[in-house]
């Protein structure tokens, strides 16, 4: 699926005033030298986890000022190949050393392990797009005797790069293979380098030209180039991360099968609206109709979502946003991050920002703790495991042609069947006989999916094998997402350490929260034991009692040690929505100073402010609520921040004595 989007774009980042460095490197006659160690396992191969990037930041914004409640984000800066690469063996590094070292002067927003880390940056490097002049092959390159093929799209000709020209090809891995070797010698400079992602042709994307062109017998060399490509990127890049942008079906697999191979990341630009969802669905009839894809009984590497799902233990896989959620709204960004984590991508771009702040009026924490600390993270290093339950989003939302899990002519003499895909996991799933049934509930809903377990049926759940807390015995808190339907029960049992069961009992009603409505419900448990001994090889049994329940989301997070104890331990994590331990008023007699974690501190009328200089170096962070969203100060800003009146949330790294 193709996209033309450069129209959308403001060019008003082109009229600023560029004062590039004028960073010339020449290299001499002989090779590039390769960097040729293999670089680490796809489990280490990106360093920057849990960060959200926004592409296009061609003006380097502070995103920690713009949208503090959007959690940690990065940048991506887009350069062109004739930008660098000035000639044969010669660069200009300075657009991409300025960005970066533009960028080392922020800093993103807390973690939530109270971190904050200098913004990172991808660059992005392009060398044919849909906007004018299109083809950003350097002049030199076609002087030595390249030439650039005219291709006819939708009755237009325009000019694509010479796929079958080794001058061509050669010129762009010279590129590839400088780029690689200067900034592989000179990473301790850049730590904010997220690392590169290369465009594989139009649009940055894996199409020797655009949608409606004419590029007749080129197939076979552009597999070839990007196999190459691939090569090239993994014999320069041995620690950087590299991404290469996917495409369409006819190149994907030689991207993915590239990729696995030569241990590079992919990136793929078509995980959006349609895409990511209602195009989950499998072909038959002849031709170009033969294959099965997106029923995941059918994964196939043609298509990157298929891809991923088949691949993300071994490839490092990055995903863009939809671009139509930025009509939808907050609750429809939700869904998107939470399809991408499930595919356990490695990070994701994000274009709409506005959506990313209405999604935080909405529920903030998921910004600021739970994409940051899930996003890119592994079996072996996961703070825990979930399961979103739901049926596929709201078709209403979709374009005409795609119905629910109906059969419908979609091109030529293909036969589609859409379907109902999945439920989001993240190393979560559900075993065995299912009794739970698909619901929608999107109308005044912070969330807009779940699934019904009927009175008196149950379901059951797995920790999937390979998860680094898999058969220990460990302390635990569980998240619970339920809609409060003011009457009847959940029981959720687990099998303790010492083999009796343990059942959690959550009553629904007043005093559970606002009824109708879905609620976060959050319980401590004692050391449980996920040993796939609970039937069907199952860890979580959940019941519905005295009536049914919807459920939107199941979260258990263990704590980072064993325990051989009942008694209920968790360490403490912070989150930008705080849960204080210590709620007294500073303004009475009994303050004596802060607990380790959140504290709440009421404003005392006699005071003229308060700012970090008051206040004790082992509390960095100072939250407090303002017009829906939760704003964020930490230590380290340019400027002291002073504060005057409210309630605030102060979390300290430690317990200490404070005297306002």
């Amino acid at each position: 699926m193709k996209k033309f989007f450069w129209l959308k774009f403001s060019l008003s980042f082109l009229l600023i005033p560029l004062f590039f460095f004028c960073f010339q490197i020449k290299f001499s006659q002989r090779k590039l030298a390769f960097l040729a160690s293999p670089v680490n396992a796809t489990t280490d191969y990106f360093k920057h986890k849990g960060v959200v990037f926004k592409p296009w930041d061609q003006t380097n914004t502070d995103f920690a000022q713009t949208c503090p409640n959007c959690g940690p984000m990065g940048g991506i800066y887009f350069v062109n190949w004739n930008q660098i690469h000035t000639g044969q063996k010669s660069f200009n590094f300075g657009r991409i050393i300025n960005i970066l070292n533009a960028a080392k002067q922020m800093k993103t927003v807390p973690f939530p392990d109270g971190r904050r880390i200098e913004k990172p940056m991808f660059i992005e490097i392009s060398f044919f797009r849909g906007d004018s002049p299109g083809d950003y092959t350097p002049a030199w390159v076609y002087a030595r005797g390249a030439a650039p093929k005219s291709v006819t799209c939708n009755g237009k000709t325009i000019n694509a790069p010479p796929y079958d020209s080794d001058i061509w090809k050669y010129s762009f891995y010279e590129m590839v293979r400088g780029v690689g070797e200067y900034f592989e010698a000179h990473k301790s400079e850049y730590p904010n380098l997220a690392g590169f992602i290369f465009g594989t042709g139009y649009d940055d994307e894996a199409y020797p030209a655009g949608s409606g062109c004419d590029y007749p017998n080129i197939g076979s060399y552009y597999h070839s180039f990007l196999q190459g490509l691939a090569k090239n990127a993994h014999e320069t890049f041995p620690t950087i991360p590299v991404y290469l942008v996917t495409g369409g079906q006819s190149f994907n697999k030689t991207l993915t099968e590239a990729a696995e191979q030569y241990k590079v990341g992919l990136k793929s630009n078509t995980i959006h609206d349609g895409a990511g969802e209602a195009n989950m669905f499998s072909y038959s009839g002849s031709g170009s109709c033969s294959q099965i894809a997106g029923n995941p009984q059918y994964l196939t590497k043609d298509f990157p979502w298929s891809a991923a799902a088949l691949t993300n233990e071994k490839v490092s896989w990055a995903f863009e946003d939809a671009r139509s959620f930025q009509f939808a709204g907050g609750q429809n960004a939700y869904a998107q991050l939470m399809m991408i984590m499930s595919f356990k991508a490695d990070w994701m771009d994000f274009r709409d920002i506005a959506a990313f702040q209405e999604l935080a009026k909405a529920n903030a924490s998921f910004l600021n703790n739970f994409v940051p600390s899930y996003l890119g993270q592994t079996k072996s290093r996961t703070p825990g495991v979930w399961i979103g339950f739901r049926d596929i989003r709201n078709p209403t939302i979709f374009t005409n042609e795609w119905t629910r899990g109906q059969e419908i002519q979609c091109w030529g003499s293909c036969t589609c069947h859409t379907h109902t895909f999945g439920d989001f996991e993240f190393y979560l799933k559900r075993v065995g006989q299912d009794s739970s049934e698909k619901v929608f509930l999107e109308t005044g809903q912070t969330y807009g999916f779940g699934r019904k377990i009927p009175a008196s049926s149950q379901m059951t759940l797995k920790v999937e094998d390979g998860v680094w807390f898999k058969n220990e015995s460990r302390n635990a808190k569980l998240r619970l997402v339920v809609l409060n339907s003011g009457s009847g029960s959940i029981e959720i049992a687990f099998k303790k350490a010492d083999g009796t069961i343990h059942t959690e009992t959550i009553d629904k009603g007043s005093s559970l929260g606002v009824t109708g409505k879905f609620v976060e419900v959050e319980r401590l448990l004692p050391a449980v034991k996920f040993d796939g001994s609970m039937g069907s090889g199952g860890d979580i049994i959940i019941r519905a009692v005295g009536g049914e329940s919807i459920l939107h989301l199941f979260e258990i997070r263990p704590t980072l040690t064993p325990v051989a104890t009942n008694t209920p331990v968790l360490t403490p994590t912070l989150t930008l929505t705080p849960t204080p331990t210590q709620t007294t008023s500073a303004s009475s007699s009994s303050f004596r100073g802060f607990s380790a974690g959140w504290n709440s501190l009421s404003w005392n009328s006699s005071w003229s402010s308060l700012s970090f200089s008051n206040l004790p170096s082992e509390c960095p962070f100072i939250v407090y609520k303002k017009d829906g969203f939760f704003k964020a100060y930490a230590r380290g800003y340019s400027k002291d921040e002073m504060f005057t009146s409210g309630v605030y949330y102060i979390f300290c790294r430690n317990e200490v004595s404070w005297h306002p």
